[in-house]
């Protein structure tokens, strides 16, 4: 009789974090929506905080710092997740490369009318992204580890 496939739990944001903490940049494993979500909402607020109540004198240097961070983190959070779903990392950065190619039509094209279509394709890559990272977990075992009990 085939064993049955284990459901992720629900993951608190104290979880979330201390995970979080000790795969600060491990590629590998898997990561829950929760635990991806938590840390998304945790970087939200920071970053409205930072924005909102920092002299700005100190708004550039904090937020920038913030930025360079928390970048190689918050890809291998983004990365693990798409593990979760038994998804490769080349699906997440090859959504950076449709984004960079948005950005380069908006900025290049801004005075040729294909501005436009790179804000389209821009606005295409996150929409994809977005809907990659609210997939459901793989339930059990997949080629990326066994979900976390």
């Amino acid at each position: 009789m085939a064993k049955a496939a284990t459901k992720p739990r629900f993951v608190s944001f104290n979880e979330a974090f201390t995970n979080f903490l000790k795969g600060y940049i491990t590629w590998s494993g898997r990561a829950t929506r929760a635990e991806y979500w938590w840390i998304f909402l945790f970087n939200v607020v920071a970053t409205f905080i930072m924005r909102n109540f920092l002299p700005e004198s100190a708004l550039l240097i904090l937020s920038t710092a913030w930025s360079i961070v928390m970048f190689l983190p918050l890809m291998s959070l983004a990365i693990r997740r798409l593990h979760d779903t038994n998804k490769s990392a080349y699906w997440y950065l090859g959504s950076f490369g449709v984004m960079f190619a948005g950005v380069w039509l908006m900025v290049l094209g801004k005075d040729t009318g294909m501005g436009m279509l790179g804000l389209v394709v821009m606005l295409a890559a996150i929409i994809a992204v977005i809907t990659l990272m609210l997939l459901p977990s793989t339930p059990g075992k997949n080629r990326y580890g066994d979900i976390k009990k």
